[in-house]
Formats: C-alpha cells, sequence, structure tokens
C-alpha cells in the first residue's frame, strides 16, 4: 500500500490509505446522496449538470469501444484469426455486460441499456436505488430483470449494495462516474473495480483533478455562491489528478512500460511482429467542461493540447496537467487479457 502511496505523490495517502473497513463506502456521502434522492431526475434541479453530462459520458464510452475494437478487428485479421464483429451503432453496446457503480437515480444505467447493454445499476445509498427502480419500471420501454446476475441484452436491474459486495462477479465494462471522489478508500474502491473486470475489459470512470480551477468552479461558484449545488457535495481533499490515476493503473500492471510493449507482441505469418500497441488503446484521460452559452458539456478531442510544459509548477495550479484537464475529466483503461 505504501509503495502505491509514494508513486501517487504528496497526495498519495488520498489513494493509497490503509483500509479500515470492509467497504470503500463514505457514509457521510451515503447519507447526504440519500437525502437528495428525490431529485435525481428533476432535470432543472440538484442533478441537472449529470443530465447534460450524460451525453459525453456516452459519447466517450463509444469513440474508446470503436476505436479499441476497430484495432482489436485488424489485428485479428492479420493474425488470420477469427475477427470479431464491428460495434453496431446505435446499440454499440449489445451484447455487452455493464455494471455501474454508484448509479445514483440511474441516468447513464438507463442510457447503457437502450444501447443494448445487460447493465446492473448498484448504489450504497437504498434511496437512490429505491428512486431508480421507480423511475424504470414507470417506462415500459425498459426490460427489468429480476435477477441481477442473468445476462439478458438490454436489460437493467438494480442492487442496493457496495462495489465490494460483487466480489467473485465480472463484466465486460465497468463504470464509476463521478463517484471515487465520494469513497473512503479510494485504492481499495479502484482495486475492486478492478477485480470486477473481465480480462479485455473496461474501466470507465469521471472525476476531477485537486486544482485551484476545480475548487473555484465545483465547490466555490457552484456551491458556495450560485447554491446550484447543495454545499457539502464535493470535499475537494478528494479529488485525484489524472497522472496519479494513471500512475495507480500502472502500478497495478494495466498499463505497461514501452518495452514490454515491443517485446509481447504476436508474429504475423511471416514472422514480423504486429505494430506494438499505440498508449492511447492502452489507457486515455481526457477532459470535459461545460459551456455555458451552449447550455451542454463537451468532449475535449483526443490530444487536442499537449501536456503542459509548465511541470515545474505546483499540480494544484496545473503543473504537469493538460489545461482541459484541471477540472473534470474521464479516464479509461482495459485489463490486460
Amino acid at each position: 500500500m505504501l509503495s502505491v502511496s509514494r508513486r501517487l505523490g504528496v497526495h498519495g495517502r488520498l489513494i493509497g490509505r490503509a483500509m479500515h473497513t470492509a467497504s470503500s463506502v463514505d457514509p457521510r456521502d451515503i447519507a447526504h446522496f440519500s437525502r437528495l434522492a428525490d431529485e435525481w431526475w428533476n432535470e432543472q434541479g440538484e442533478f441537472a449538470a449529470l443530465h447534460t453530462m450524460n451525453r459525453v459520458r456516452v459519447q466517450f464510452m463509444r469513440e474508446k469501444l470503436q476505436e479499441v475494437r476497430g484495432w482489436d478487428r485488424a489485428v485479428a485479421e492479420a493474425l488470420g484469426r477469427d475477427v470479431p464483429l464491428p460495434l453496431n451503432s446505435p446499440d454499440f453496446l449489445h451484447g455487452c455486460s455493464m455494471l455501474d457503480i454508484g448509479c445514483g437515480g440511474g441516468i447513464l444505467a438507463e442510457s447503457a441499456t437502450r444501447l443494448g447493454a445487460c447493465v446492473t445499476g448498484v448504489d450504497a445509498s437504498a434511496d437512490n436505488i429505491r428512486v431508480a427502480s421507480v423511475h424504470a419500471a414507470r417506462d415500459p420501454s425498459l426490460h427489468v430483470r429480476e435477477r441481477a446476475e442473468d445476462h439478458v441484452p438490454a436489460s437493467l436491474a438494480y442492487l442496493a449494495a457496495s462495489a465490494e459486495s460483487l466480489a467473485g462477479r465480472t463484466y465486460d465494462i465497468v463504470t464509476a462516474m463521478e463517484v471515487v471522489e465520494h469513497v473512503n478508500q479510494p485504492a481499495d474502491f479502484l482495486r475492486c473495480l478492478a477485480s470486477l473486470i473481465k480480462p479485455g475489459g473496461h474501466l470507465f470512470l469521471s472525476t476531477m483533478s485537486r486544482t485551484v480551477f476545480s475548487y473555484f468552479l465545483t465547490i466555490f461558484l457552484a456551491e458556495d455562491m450560485l447554491r446550484v449545488v447543495t454545499p457539502g457535495t464535493h470535499r475537494h481533499s478528494q479529488y485525484i489528478h489524472p497522472f496519479e490515476m494513471v500512475d495507480f493503473f500502472r502500478s497495478l500492471g494495466w498499463i505497461p512500460g514501452e518495452r514490454d510493449v515491443l517485446a509481447d507482441r504476436p508474429l504475423l505469418p511471416n514472422g514480423t511482429p504486429i505494430a506494438p500497441l499505440p498508449p492511447r488503446l492502452q489507457y486515455e484521460t481526457r477532459g470535459t467542461m461545460y459551456v455555458p452559452g451552449l447550455g451542454q458539456w463537451i468532449l475535449v478531442p483526443p490530444r487536442a493540447v499537449p501536456n503542459d510544459s509548465s511541470s515545474w509548477l505546483p499540480s494544484c495550479l496545473g503543473g504537469g496537467i493538460r489545461p482541459t484537464e484541471l477540472c473534470n475529466y474521464f479516464f479509461w483503461v482495459r485489463r490486460p487479457w
């Protein structure tokens, strides 16, 4: 645990805190969101930002899965193996099992179900699960499963549980959107998520960088000044930098070094190795930002802005962080086969 903390820098204690309980659930956050549970489907209320952000969540997932599937198809074709089917559109999640941790009222879970996934939405707040279940039951177009463990395409089930309680189950896709900054032991939580993903499966996260800019936008402005978010929703000390997230999964062995990428390459029929796996197909961090004039979130294009050259600045001021990731960002990583 200590070695992981050191890799994550000065604030590694947030990621590498020793386990005190069997769960990463933070009772303070669960109580907070339970009080707000009935607001989940008010698109003009407390969770309005999450409703507008849901479009870019799905966009990021679609882009990464299409990119990875395209690489897998090219490699399989070159090696003379069975070529995986291309992603269907619009139901690009068809056939995938997906676990949405911290699903809240089911905003992303319902969208993923309509896109073809067999979704299990999990939240530690029973009030959130109650609201999510009632909302889904009112929509005749949604197929709600009775048993969470069943695999039925384009279906949805909810569980009031912690991520740790699902030990032993695995899924093609695990998502935890705006969740990791609300848990007690982020390192244990991330390890738990990793254990729930099938080999070759995908993890999608969204969270916020621990910068002055994110404090100004998400706490000072949104909570204290405008009161569009209930005060106490966020704790800035629990935000996680993109490079900390990358370092954590590198320490798990999910992100290989350049030497390993070059060494572990299948051979083509003529005996030459295939092209090395590009870094963007191992992991990616991508910024997202709200544009008031448009009234919506936008997803920053991949690698549109190079890494900030002013790495001499402290990370709280953006040193070593892309300008587009100074506040909200997405993270994706694929579990090795």
